[in-house]
Order: structure tokens, then C-alpha cells, then sequence
């Protein structure tokens, strides 16, 4: 037959899971190829007995083909056959199949298959359409089973589709599979939605928009509740009786905000309905739909829509790694790495899905027909606690009951908590309940059955990750808890019967997996039967579930509850059910419902506010009288759910009062701190009232914290497992490209988070979990989390920026500035206010974050290399060196001299032990003095070198293979003199030659190439290296600091320079029609342009002219961390007249005006010229002169603020671009130093004009430097090269010119001389006052934790009693000191104060008791209780002198939680504490007893607020 021949061979399957679903080789053959008339799809018998669904061969494009058969057959006597053959085989190619299948003889769907059977199916075709003979023999069977078929459908089941909405109009998900840049490389585009997706498996989804209705809601705003969305439901299934009907409601969103949508009941699964108000879903009805938010609104559609089908999760059958619509996404990442799920998905069901729903039994396919994965294997016990993985022994699975004993009828509720057991941090899904799918639950009868806690209703709701820390950590909770009722579910009352019960939980997610030890509580008999019988029902249980229901269906059990509630014999228990059936609601909403012929108007009505209060205020009263702390979680969750209904009733006094009242109960009931601080953010957020701190500054303090935090403690198997590759005891250094090649694969599973998830608070707690729990390397996390902080939009939209952390005006200079430079004839010390400028450093360490060799996103996973990386570097630093050189001869030193790679570097450079013992430098080591390069180095980098000049002399570079495999590059040449880019494979952008020169030099991994080497990357590695570790100019943050940085440099800028040497710019090609002289031009201290300086005569010109300003610079008392003196400036401004050529006028001028200053001395020397400034201008088409004014706070090279964006006129003729708003030179730095004498140093200001139309500069950032880092998301902002027109030699008419020569023969380039002068010195310090004997530090607690950096406190949690250990070897005291203050530590900027009372100072007696011989009483202001700030502060003078080798404690009362510092590794125990602070145990002084009682708790890791002592002689100062 015509046909035969398309009938594909059977796909033999390996039971492994191919990727979507899809077998390969249908999924790698062209999609054209299918069955031109196909003969798979449903076939019915004449009699309509008889349903046949045959699979052989590919209906459509993307269908595939399982070479398997399945029908039901109903016989005379109304029973009902059914069979499965899973693998069919075709005999010699002809269109007769054979196989083997299962047979059921009922419709039960727990029946088992009772026999096999062969089966034989004869397909051909009559009068154009296709027949089945099918003939099954049974075994044991007389008599085969023989009958004929007609095809009907090239489908296999059919189903109509109702879907209601609550939007203005009706949207369903449609999907352009290319929209969205995540996706396997090998997906084709196609436009998907519902019809296609399950038509390609074979389901007819028939959708009648016709029948489809708005639901009329008086208040969209309002969320709804379930026990609504169950009424609608249940009016759904009454009027359209059908049974291969769906109903699909779009809502806006539901009470719990975090549901993304819901599937109705797992007993009658007829429906779903999806919130369009969640995040996931934001954007879909744009004019542009968001494509990330329509992959979700069709991925989460389908998902449930699957589940109707009664699909189970792939992840409840064990399948976490399934890429199937049935998997979530999240759930998928979490064991392979993020956004791993979309670049994988083939938007399809696994194979075993697709076979079920295709040859299913009808009652496992039927929407509400059975269980939950009836036709599919689904883990339903329990498995034991006993593992040997250590993922199973990191944490601890608990339940515990809130009773241990429970009547009949009374409401079973159970804490699951889960605590981490491990050393390290563990990071993990925190959802306990059942809905998260992350728990099971399982209860054992009495009479032995095992039933799962299956909820009626299941809600698809995001993760919510979460840091469970070691027990005793400061950083934050080692457990979590949730409360979970247990009353009704898939099997009816769980607690229906009187008996022993027993209950075991198990919590899976990601890698983790652990089973909770068992516990046993009792149900006692209830003796009335009556009640018993009316209770025990599924309407009960159904009103139960969905938090009540005003619906008639349920008067009898409100009034049955409400009944027991007014009895003493069933109240308290009783006010429970009450509580839990009063969902409340404020309107009513109404929704047209279409079935049967029938169109019926439904009005939804829930109780009232004041019903609700009413309702549950027996159940508060009982749990404030008699409440446990076992009942803490559900006493919480009581009362803020009756506050919000106050608030909402304008009764917000009345909410206080009950949340007080909770809280102290809590706190009486000695429920934990945390806890406790918890709820009362939860209240405060509840009542609105807003927190000291903003969002944005709440989540910039976390970017700080994590990009800070530092630790050594890693043993031996964490240091071997290290991700990286680099393990956790090197340290992480920007030049070496193995290390940067593992840092730019973690920036991209950072920025896949982001994409991924959509939120900054996730990314965060992603990159902290990766360094806490030992995975990487923290050096490389914090430097991929930099990266992305600069580069992802999401960082922008929160409003991240660029950590800095000056330490100013609030730290004392003392502790956050390095001594001031003293006067003396100039040296190289001198230069350690340049070098150590935080600002400048910054600009250094932030510019290679932008620019760090990789990918960065244009927009939100879509992602490009930058433009012109590797010319912006060369560039960019030659101008740091030209502003270097120009600060040095200002003292009258020499310009930086090119390291030689055979010398002995003579100096070294040693910040200084105020560096050294900060907590950011601990690391870092000072680079020695006379020390000289290997001989294998000097020999490589010669060799590089030359093989570099050879290539500049030659005019082109050329490449080899690059051995180790970490090069991208496959070109072999590349011209050095064109003037067009050049592209190579692997490496994108296009780059012209200017480029490449800088990309040989500064290799990133994509541009390294053996023949050329990594000269500056190297270079920096070889002086970061020394004996005793790694030093500056091992990272960008503090490379600029060292003297050697500029030296070698110098020698990477005479490459550079010797390239740019060979190329010419011919500044006569193509000027414009403008005339700038030099009596155009001034700098002024002054916005204001002088009188008359606008004033135009059209014969004369330009009627006078003007001098320049001096001017003002000053060298101030250092402002920042680390800095010597900070440099600064008087605000200037740059007043600029220009003219048209004549017959220029008549069209409009755009210029590019490009200012720079340079040493009067060097003006012919092109690599002395400082850039200050460029900006487009237009000359009005009717103008023929103008004058303008440009600020310096308005600079291209500055890191420009947005505040001061206002009053630029580029706005006004420029188009607003995105830049990096932290880039930039400093402003404090703009002007050299110059000089004080001879009334300053003489510099030259030129002003060159050019084309604007060629340049293409046309853009503004309004914030950063568009000179030094260009616009986001776009090519470089001016065409021309970067440092134009002094990149190069210059040219006027083909002949070299001088720099000098250039200004006096182009009319569009003016230059003139003025002064820079330095006029503030810093004088030293008076000599101290020999009278006065000034404190000194006796003792600290970072010596004593064995701290080498400037550890920083941290908010704590703790309360009680403390005893600190003050150890007399850490002691540094002499026989002058007599009196000490003790310096209290503050909780930190933005966390309040907090209270001490009641301290001591006393000699240490035996282990933890005191000598009581001399007991200080230590006051602040003379007194026992006193509140720290935030910033600290001393006790009052002490009479007292502390011995060294003698230990002390301080002993004392904390109120409310002080603040805590720790160690990189734990030691001795150093703190102490009595939890219960007014107990007994407090008010003991043995505490050696209470430590034997267990009464005493202690920490080796952490010592609390006391900060140092101080001491002095007797005249204290």
C-alpha cells in the first residue's frame, strides 16, 4: 500500500529517559518526514462497543511514534475490557502488527492486569479511510476475541476545554519557542499553546471561547480564597456533566500570595485554575508579551492541566533530573545547576507519560477518574531513617505532636521541624508543608494501614531557599518549624477511629533527603455515636479542608461545629474547627456558567470580618490561658491572622493589643529569640509600618556582607572537593587564567539564578551558599558575585551598586585611614596618596569588573562580549600613567621608569600593619625588596616580547594552536594596518587592529594564544608571588597601590606605544567647517563665562579676549580607608567660543568636542596628554558663533554622579543610554596635583573639534564614565580611537606634524597655557603633650580569638548572662597603667541599641568561679544599667590594673541581643552564658555547678560586645 512505507520500525528504549521525551531518532529526523496519510489514532467499532487507539506511525511533525496499541472493549453483560500492547511489531514492513498485551477485565483503577494476551491488528484501508481487524487470543480462553474497526481521529483521546477568566478579555498561553534565548540549541521555533503541545501527544484539547465567561468581581483587587474557587468548581462539574471536560479558571490572585495556581482535589481533578497576578505571570498581556513570563504562563498551565489528567510530578516517582512538562523547573535545577531546565526543555512529556496518556486505561487518563498517578509508578512509603549519606546525616527530620493525646473529632496537629546537623552551613528549600511537595507524611492506623497525608487541594508555589546554620551560629537559625494539620485528606479522616496511631515524616529536596524517627500519639473514644456519624463525612471533611464555605451544601456542619463549640465537653478543641472553617471575604463575586443547554448566573458569599473575629476568639483566649510551647507556631498564626482582620476593620489598636499579648507569652513560654524577633517583623510589616531601613539598603548591606565575609576554616576533603578547581587555601588572583577561567564559569551560573528566578534576595543567598558551605572558593564566588552586581539588569533594577566601603565620616581616621604623609624632600613614599586614593583604587578594581573578559548580558539572558575591550584597556591605563607621571614630576621625581625583566627592584612595598590587620587585607602579604625574576621568567617574557615586536614590525599577528586547550581563537592571521575589523571564529566582537593589540597583551581566555603569551597578566602574577603569599599586584582592588604597578605598565604602554607609532592620523581628512582659536578657550574657577566673553561683531569676530584661571588643588586629611592624604580640587568650568567657516551655514553642526590638558613641558609628547573631556555640541543651522559652558562635574572620564546630570545641555540633543554608574576616574583626582611655587605649574588646555556625524557620539549615560567604559548593551560611543587624535603620530596633508604645529594649523583644535597650583600643605602634628599620658591598648579580643585582621561585629541574637574571658597571656600592660576603660562594641549602623546591666570585673577564681576578693562594678555614666549606640561607646574610668598572665572575667546582664565577633577557626571556649537571665540560675555565683547542671551554655567561637580595654596612667586623656 501507498502508506506502508511511512510506517516507522519500532524505537527500542534503554528505560532511561531520553531528553523531553522524544526518542532521538525521531526527535533528530527532519519534521517533514511523517506519514503523508497516517494510519495511527482512535478507531471505533460500528456498534460504538469497541475503542481501539493505535500508534505505528508519525500523524505530524512532532509526533512521536511508540509502536503500541490499547482499547476497551464493552461486552454484552456491561463489563468492560481493557488491553495494553506497549510494543508492536510490523511483519515485513506491511501494515499487520502483533504484539503482547495486558488485559483488565473491570473498571476498577487499583485492579491489576489479570492476564496477557496476543494481539493481532490487520489495518487497511476501504474506500479511502482506514480499518482495524483485531484479533486477541487469550490464554485459557475457547474462544479469541475478534472485531472491526473504522478510524475516526487521528487523535487518541479528546477533550473539550471550558476556561473562565477574571482579566479584562480572555488570554491563553501562546509561545514563539525562539522568543526566549534559553533553550537547547537544537529546538526548532514553533508558535505553542494547548492545542499543539497535547496535540503533538496525541490529545484533542477542544476550546469553545464561546463558552467561556468573565467572572464579575466588584473588587478584582481581592484575593480569593479556596473554599471559594471549590464552590465554582463544584457549580462546574453539576452543570457540565461530561466526563472528558476540563474547566480552567484565569483568576487574578489568591489569598496566599505565594500560589502561582492550583489543581482543585486529587478525588475529583476536573479543574485547575491559575493567579495572573503572581510575579511568574507578570507581563503577558503587554503589547510585547514578556516571553519569560509566557514560557511560565504555558509551562504552569500545561503542568496542571497534566495533573487533571491524573499525571503524578516526575519528582514524586524519584525522576528529579526529568525533563518533562510534569518536573518543576526548580526542582530539575536544584541537583544540576541553575536555569539548567529551560536549556534543556523540549516543552514535551517523557516517554512513560506519553504512553499513559495515549494507552492508559481510560480510568487512569479520565480527568478525576482515579488517584494521582494511577497509571504511573509514585513513591507512597515511607523509607528508612538509616543512611550512610552523609546528604541524609546533615540535617534532622522531626515531628512532634502538639498533644500526645487527641480526642475523636479534635483537629491533629503536628510540628515537622528540620535542623541542620552539619559543621557548615546547609542551604536548602524551607517549605515544610505539604504543598511544597518537599514532605510526606505518613500515618499508621490502628489497624495497621499506612495512609500519606494527601491535601484535596494542591497549590504550585516557588521555593523559598533558605540558610540552616551549625546550632550556636550567630549568622542565623539551625532549624526551621512549621505546623501541619492532619484531618482530612485523600482517605477520609486520618484520626477517624480510637487507638494508637503512629507518624513518620520525610523531607526531600534537591540533594537532600531524610526520614523523621516515628512517634506514637492516641485518639480517645468519643462515646456519642450521633455526633460521631455526622461528623465523619466528606462534606465535613470537604468544609474542613477549604477553611469553610458559606455554601448551603455545608449549613449542616457549620451548625454541627458551632454546636460542639458551645460545649464544655468539646471546647477548646472544638474552637479549633471553629477557627479553621471562617475564611472570610469582603464582596461577593459572580461568574455566567454555560453546560448542557443550561446558562446558569452563580453568586459566591463567604463570611463576614466580624464572623471570622467572632469565630476564633475562644480559640485565642484558650491558647493564651493554656497554651504550650508546642503551640507556639499555631498561637502565631492564629492572632496575626485575626490582626490583619482588625486592621482591615480600621481596629489596628486592637491588633496591638492581641500581638503583645502573644508576644510575651512566647517570650514566658521561652521560645526562642529569633523567633521571636521574627513575628515582630512580621507584625511590623503587617501594620505598615515602615523599617528604618529600605529595601534597597537592606539588600545592599547583604551584598556587603557576602563580598566581606572571610574564613580559613576548611579541612581536608572541602579543600580536595573545592568546585573551582583552586581549592580554599589559594588565594584567587584576576591575572592568572585558570583562576579567572573558573571565576567566569561561576558568573554565568550566577547570572543563569537571575534569569532563572527573577530575584535579587535568591541570587544572593545562591552566592553565599556556594562560599558558606565550602563549594567554592571565596575569593572566587565574591569576585563572580562583583561581576555580576556591574553587568546583570536585575542588580540595576534593585538597585545594587558596586560595593565601597570608605569607612567615613563616621570611623574614626585612626582606625580607617593610614598615617599622614610627613614632610621631607620628595621620594617614592611620597607618591602613597596617589597610589593609595580609595577612590582611585576603586576605579581600578571596578573598571576590571566590567571589562573582565567575558560574556556580559545586553539584556536579560541575552549575552555579548564588549566592544573594544582590549583597546579600552590600553587606553585606559595609559592614562592613568600620563596622570601618574604628571603627579610625580609635580614633586620633581622622574616619570615611571620600564621595568627591566633582569633588574633587582630595589624597593619593594609594604602598606604598613594598619593595612595588614584589616579584615579585607588578612590575605595579603607585602612584596620584598630586592628581589629579582627567575631566569625562566625573564627568558618567556623576552621571548614573548620579542615574538610581539617581530609581529608589529611585520604587520600582522600571527597564531598557533594553543596546547593547554583554554584558547577559543581558530584564526591564523591578522593584519595589523587595516582600518576595517576583523573578525576570527571564536571570538566575537568584530575587532580592528587597536583592539587585538591590547588582546595579546591582557589575554582573557578567549583571546590567549601560546605565541604571544599573557604579558600583563603574568607580569603581575610574577610580583604578586612571593615567598610568604600572595601580594598587591596579585588583584585589581589593590594593585594600583604598589610602586612597581606603574613601572610595569610603562613597560606594557611601549608595546603599545611602539604599534600605535607605526599608524598615522590624518587630522586634515575630514575637520569641520569650525574655527576654536586659542583666546576661545578658558578655564575658569568660575560657572559663570566673564562679561563680554559672548560678545560677537559679524566683521571682527569675537570682540575679546580672556586668561585663564588658576587653577586651585588641594592635598586634605585622608577621607577613607587606607588612604595617606586625598587629593582634591576647586570646582572648574570650561568656557568655549566657536565659529563657522564661512558658507557653512544653513544646516545644522554636529560637533564632537574633545578637551585635553597636558604639562606645559610635554605638549609634543603624545602620551603626556590627559583626557578631561568629550561631548557632542550642535551649532544651530542658523548660528554662525555660539559660546558654551561645560562643568568638570559633567565629565566623560569622571565617575559621574546622576545627581548632578540637571543642568547638562547634552541631554537635550543627546539619546539617554544605561552605563556603569561606578566607572569612572575619580572626581576628587581630576586635576594633577601641580605645583605651589612660581604661582603654579604651567599646563596646556586644548579643545579639538570633530565631526560628530562620523564619530557617532550621539549618546549620554547619566551616570559613570562613557570615555572609560562605554554604554551598556551597545558598540563603543565614538568611532574614532580611543585618546583621538593623540593615539598616534598626526598628519596634516601626509606630513608629520608636532602637537604643537597641529594647533597653530587647524582652525578646529585651540590650545592655550594655564596654571595648576597646590596651595594647602599638610602640616605634621603638634608634639604630643609630655604631661598628659595618653591611653594605650592593653587588650582585644581580636588578639585574643587569634584574629591577624580587623574582624567586624555582627548583630546578635542572644540574651541571659554572660561570662567573658579576659586571658592574661593576651594582656599587654606595664606598671604605668593604672586605670582602664572598657570599650563596648556597637550592634552596627541600622540595628539599634541594645542594654547591659549589672557587670563585673574579677580576678578568674577556679575554672568559672571568681576570686571574691575584688570585684569591680564597672557604669557608664555612674550607671549599673546603660544602652550602647550603634557606634559604641567606653565605660567610665576604672580604678584598676590588670596584670599580664592573670585571667579576668566580665560578667554581666544583656537585656536584649548585643553583637558578636568570631574567628576564622574555633579555639578554647571564651564566652559563657546562663540563657535564663531572671531564673535561679542567673543570681548563682558557682558557675561551675550550673555548668554541671547543664545550666550553662558556651561558644569557642565567639566573644561578645566587649570590643578592648584601654589603659593609662594617672592623668587619662
Amino acid at each position: 500500500m501507498g502508506s506502508s512505507s511511512s510506517v516507522e520500525k519500532k524505537v527500542e528504549t534503554t528505560g532511561k529517559e531520553e531528553r523531553g521525551g522524544v526518542p532521538k531518532r525521531a526527535r533528530k529526523r527532519k519534521v517533514e518526514e511523517y506519514a503523508s496519510d497516517p494510519l495511527s489514532g482512535s478507531y471505533k467499532s460500528d456498534d460504538g462497543k469497541v475503542e481501539l487507539r493505535l500508534d505505528v506511525d508519525k500523524v505530524a511533525p512532532y509526533w512521536p511514534v511508540l509502536n503500541a496499541a490499547s482499547g476497551d472493549i464493552r461486552r454484552d453483560n456491561g463489563d468492560l475490557v481493557s488491553f495494553q500492547c506497549r510494543s508492536l511489531r510490523s511483519e515485513s514492513n506491511t501494515t499487520t502488527f502483533k504484539g503482547t498485551a495486558k488485559m483488565w477485565r473491570d473498571e476498577d483503577v487499583k485492579s491489576r492486569a489479570v492476564r496477557s494476551a496476543k494481539v493481532t491488528i490487520e489495518a487497511k484501508q476501504l474506500q479511502g479511510k482506514w480499518t482495524a481487524h483485531v484479533t486477541i487470543q487469550q490464554k485459557g480462553y475457547p474462544e479469541d476475541m475478534v472485531f472491526d474497526c473504522k478510524r475516526y481521529s487521528k487523535y487518541f483521546r479528546s477533550v473539550n476545554l471550558d476556561v473562565d477568566y477574571c482579566t479584562d478579555t480572555l488570554q491563553l498561553p501562546k509561545f514563539d519557542t525562539h522568543s526566549h534565548p534559553t533553550r537547547p540549541f537544537d529546538l526548532p521555533q514553533r508558535i505553542l499553546d494547548l492545542v499543539t503541545i497535547f496535540g503533538d501527544i496525541g490529545i484533542e484539547m477542544v476550546h469553545n471561547t464561546e463558552n467561556s465567561s468573565k467572572v464579575e468581581d466588584p473588587d478584582p483587587s481581592n484575593p480569593w480564597s479556596l473554599s471559594e474557587l471549590k464552590d465554582v468548581m463544584k457549580i462546574h462539574q453539576n452543570v457540565n456533566q461530561n466526563q472528558w471536560n476540563l474547566w480552567v479558571l484565569l483568576a487574578n490572585k489568591y489569598r496566599d500570595p505565594r500560589s502561582a495556581g492550583l489543581m482543585f482535589d486529587k478525588k475529583n481533578r476536573k479543574g485547575c485554575v491559575l493567579f495572573l497576578d503572581h510575579p511568574w505571570f507578570r507581563g503577558i498581556s503587554d503589547e510585547t508579551p514578556n516571553p519569560k513570563a509566557m514560557r511560565k504562563f504555558l509551562h504552569t498551565l500545561v503542568h496542571e492541566i497534566g495533573h487533571a489528567f491524573n499525571l503524578p510530578h516526575t519528582f514524586e516517582s524519584g525522576n528529579q533530573s526529568s525533563l518533562s512538562f510534569m518536573n518543576y523547573d526548580w526542582k530539575y535545577n536544584e541537583i544540576h545547576e541553575p536555569n539548567a531546565y529551560f536549556r534543556n526543555f523540549h516543552y514535551t512529556f517523557d516517554n512513560a507519560e506519553v504512553m499513559c496518556l495515549r494507552h492508559g486505561r481510560s480510568c487512569w487518563v479520565e480527568p478525576g477518574a482515579s488517584r494521582w498517578g494511577a497509571g504511573l509508578p509514585i513513591i507512597s512509603a515511607p523509607p528508612d531513617a538509616d543512611s550512610d549519606d552523609p546528604h541524609f546525616t546533615k540535617l534532622k527530620l522531626d515531628v512532634k505532636p502538639t498533644k500526645s493525646s487527641y480526642s475523636q473529632m479534635e483537629p491533629v496537629f503536628v510540628e515537622l521541624r528540620i535542623k541542620n546537623t552539619h559543621k557548615r552551613p546547609i542551604y536548602l528549600d524551607t517549605r515544610l508543608d505539604l504543598e511544597s511537595h518537599n514532605t510526606k507524611i505518613f500515618v499508621t492506623t490502628p489497624d495497621g494501614r499506612v495512609l500519606e497525608v494527601e491535601p484535596t487541594t494542591n497549590h504550585i508555589i516557588p521555593p523559598f531557599i533558605q540558610g540552616l546554620y551549625p546550632e550556636g551560629s550567630e549568622e542565623g537559625p539551625d532549624r526551621v518549624s512549621d505546623v501541619i494539620p492532619l484531618v482530612y485528606g485523600e482517605d477520609g479522616f486520618y484520626f477517624c477511629s480510637p487507638g494508637k496511631y503512629h507518624i513518620k515524616a520525610v523531607y526531600r529536596s534537591g540533594e537532600y533527603y531524610v526520614t523523621s524517627e516515628e512517634i506514637e500519639l492516641s485518639v480517645e473514644k468519643v462515646e456519642n455515636t450521633e455526633i460521631l456519624k455526622v461528623f465523619f463525612t466528606d462534606v465535613m471533611g470537604e468544609y474542613i479542608e477549604m477553611g469553610g464555605s458559606e455554601d448551603s451544601t455545608y449549613d449542616a456542619c457549620r451548625e454541627l461545629l458551632n454546636k460542639l463549640a458551645g460545649s464544655d465537653e468539646y471546647s477548646p478543641w472544638a474552637d479549633m474547627l471553629t477557627s479553621m472553617t471562617c475564611q472570610y471575604k469582603k464582596k461577593p463575586r459572580s461568574v455566567m456558567r454555560t453546560g448542557d443547554n443550561k446558562r446558569v448566573k452563580v453568586s459566591i458569599q463567604e463570611s463576614s470580618l466580624e464572623t471570622t473575629l467572632s469565630r476564633t476568639q475562644k480559640l485565642v483566649d484558650n491558647l493564651h490561658a493554656n497554651g504550650t510551647p508546642r503551640q507556639s507556631i499555631l498561637y502565631k498564626k492564629s492572632v496575626m491572622q485575626r490582626a490583619e482582620i482588625f486592621i482591615a476593620l480600621g481596629q489596628a489598636e486592637k491588633a496591638e493589643v492581641e500581638v503583645k499579648m502573644m508576644l510575651n507569652d512566647l517570650k514566658e513560654r521561652k521560645v526562642k529569640f529569633f523567633v521571636i524577633q521574627w513575628i515582630e517583623d512580621e507584625w511590623m510589616k503587617l501594620k505598615g509600618e515602615s523599617s528604618p531601613k529600605t529595601q534597597q539598603e537592606i539588600i545592599q548591606e547583604r551584598v556587603n556582607e557576602i563580598v566581606t565575609w572571610y574564613t580559613e576554616d576548611f579541612d581536608k576533603e572541602e579543600e580536595i572537593n573545592e568546585e573551582s578547581g583552586l581549592g580554599h587555601s589559594t588565594i584567587f588572583s584576576h591575572f592568572n587564567r585558570r583562576h579567572t577561567s573558573s571565576r567566569d564559569d561561576l558568573v554565568y551560573k550566577i547570572m543563569a539564578k537571575a534569569d532563572d528566578e527573577d530575584d535579587i534576595v535568591s541570587v544572593l543567598e545562591y552566592a553565599d551558599s556556594l562560599q558558606k558551605t565550602r563549594q567554592y572558593n571565596l575569593s572566587v564566588v565574591q569576585d563572580a558575585l562583583l561581576i555580576f552586581i556591574v553587568h546583570h539588569p536585575l542588580a540595576k533594577e534593585a538597585g545594587i551598586h558596586f560595593p565601597e566601603f570608605p569607612g567615613a565620616p563616621e570611623m574614626d581616621l585612626s582606625t580607617s585611614a593610614i598615617s599622614l604623609t610627613p614632610d621631607g624632600p620628595a621620594d617614592e613614599s611620597t607618591m602613597n596618596y596617589f597610589r593609595n586614593d580609595w577612590d582611585f583604587c576603586f576605579h581600578h578594581s571596578h573598571w576590571h569588573r566590567v571589562y573582565f573578559g567575558g560574556k556580559i548580558p545586553t539584556s536579560k539572558e541575552t549575552y555579548t562580549y564588549l566592544d573594544r575591550q582590549g583597546e579600552l584597556f590600553g587606553y585606559m591605563h595609559k592614562q592613568m600613567l600620563a596622570r601618574y607621571n604628571a603627579e610625580r614630576e609635580s614633586w620633581g621625581l622622574e616619570k615611571a621608569v620600564a621595568y627591566d625583566f633582569s633588574e633587582v627592584e630595589p624597593l619593594g612595598c609594604d602598606l604598613g600593619k594598619q593595612f595588614h590587620d584589616h579584615s579585607e587585607n588578612g590575605r595579603f602579604h607585602p612584596r620584598p625588596a630586592r628581589v629579582q625574576w627567575r631566569s625562566a621568567d625573564f627568558t618567556r617574557f623576552q621571548k614573548f616580547e620579542n615574538n610581539i615586536y617581530e609581529a608589529i614590525r611585520n604587520g600582522e599577528l600571527t597564531f598557533t594552536p594553543d596546547e593547554n586547550g583554554l584558547g577559543q581563537l581558530k584564526i591564523e592571521k591578522i593584519p595589523l594596518d587595516l582600518e576595517e575589523d576583523v573578525a576570527a571564529e571564536g571570538y566575537e566582537p568584530r575587532s580592528g587592529s587597536m583592539n587585538w593589540m591590547g588582546n595579546i597583551l591582557e589575554a582573557t581566555t578567549q583571546t590567549f594564544n601560546k605565541t604571544y603569551g599573557n604579558m600583563h597578566n603574568e607580569g603581575h602574577g610574577i610580583f604578586g608571588s612571593t615567598r610568604s603569599g600572595s601580594s598587591y599586584m596579585h588583584t585589581t582592588s589593590h594593585a594600583v597601590r604598589d610602586n612597581i604597578f606603574y613601572r610595569w605598565h610603562t613597560r606594557i604602554d611601549d608595546i603599545l606605544h611602539a604599534f600605535s607609532g607605526t599608524r598615522k592620523t590624518e587630522l586634515n581628512k575630514d575637520p569641520p567647517p569650525v574655527i576654536i582659536s586659542e583666546w576661545d578657550i578658558i578655564i575658569s574657577t568660575s560657572e559663570d563665562q566673564p562679561q563680554g566673553f559672548d560678545k560677537w561683531n559679524k566683521t571682527t569676530g569675537w570682540e575679546q579676549n580672556f586668561d585663564s584661571d588658576t587653577m586651585q588643588t588641594t592635598l586634605g586629611e585622608p577621607k577613607k580607608k587606607f588612604e595617606f592624604l586625598k587629593m582634591s580640587h576647586k570646582p572648574f568650568s570650561y568656557h568655549i567660543r566657536l565659529r563657522r567657516i564661512d558658507g557653512s551655514v544653513n544646516t545644522p553642526l554636529p560637533l564632537t568636542l574633545r578637551i585635553f590638558i597636558c604639562p606645559a613641558k610635554h605638549v609634543n609628547d603624545r602620551r603626556r596628554w590627559i583626557e578631561m573631556d568629550k561631548f557632542r555640541f550642535i551649532l544651530g543651522k542658523d548660528q554662525d558663533h555660539a559660546t558654551l559652558t561645560r562643568q568638570d562635574r559633567h565629565s566623560s572620564v569622571i565617575r559621574r554622579n546622576p545627581n548632578d546630570s540637571a543642568d547638562d545641555f547634552e541631554i537635550a540633543i543627546t539619546k539617554k543610554v544605561s552605563g556603569f554608574c561606578e566607572c569612572g576616574w575619580p572626581y576628587n583626582m581630576m586635576l594633577p596635583r601641580g605645583q605651589n611655587e612660581n604661582g603654579g605649574e604651567d599646563y596646556a588646555l586644548m579643545v579639538f573639534a570633530t565631526d560628530n556625524k562620523l564619530d557617532t557620539l550621539d549618546v549620554r549615560s547619566e551616570c559613570g564614565s562613557l570615555s572609560y567604559c562605554g554604554a551598556k548593551g551597545m558598540k563603543y560611543p565614538d568611532r574614532r580611537t580611543m585618546g583621538y587624535p593623540f593615539t598616534t603620530p598626526i598628519t596634516i596633508g601626509g606630513k608629520i606634524v608636532s602637537i604643537n604645529q597641529a594647533a597653530q594649523m587647524l582652525s578646529n583644535m585651540g590650545m592655550t597655557n594655564f596654571k595648576i597650583q597646590n596651595n594647602v600643605r599638610i602640616e605634621l602634628d603638634s608634639p604630643p603633650d609630655e604631661s598628659v599620658v595618653r591611653p594605650t591598648t592593653v587588650w582585644q579580643a581580636r588578639t585574643q580569638l587569634h584574629l591577624t585582621t580587623e574582624a567586624e561585629y555582627k548583630p546578635s541574637s542572644w540574651t541571659g548572662r554572660f561570662r567573658i574571658l579576659i586571658r592574661g597571656e593576651m594582656i599587654e600592660s606595664d606598671d604605668d597603667i593604672k586605670h582602664i576603660r572598657i570599650r563596648f562594641q556597637g550592634r552596627v549602623k541600622g540595628n539599634g541599641d541594645y542594654k547591659v546591666r549589672d557587670m563585673t570585673l574579677s580576678e578568674r577564681g577556679d575554672s568559672l568561679n571568681l576570686r571574691n576578693e575584688n570585684i569591680l562594678e564597672v557604669t557608664v555614666d555612674g550607671q549599673t544599667s546603660f544602652a550602647i549606640p550603634e557606634s559604641g561607646r567606653y565605660s567610665d574610668i576604672l580604678s584598676f590594673e590588670l596584670e599580664p598572665e592573670v585571667d579576668y572575667f566580665l560578667t554581666f546582664l544583656l537585656d536584649s541581643p548585643s553583637c558578636y565577633v568570631s574567628p576564622a577557626t574555633s579555639g578554647e571556649a571564651v564566652t559563657w552564658r546562663i540563657k535564663d537571665a531572671d531564673g535561679d540560675a542567673a543570681v548563682s555565683q558557682d558557675w561551675n555547678a550550673l555548668k554541671e547542671q547543664g545550666k550553662i551554655s558556651h561558644t569557642r567561637s565567639s566573644l561578645y560586645a566587649i570590643q578592648r580595654i584601654l589603659g593609662a596612667g594617672e592623668n587619662w586623656q
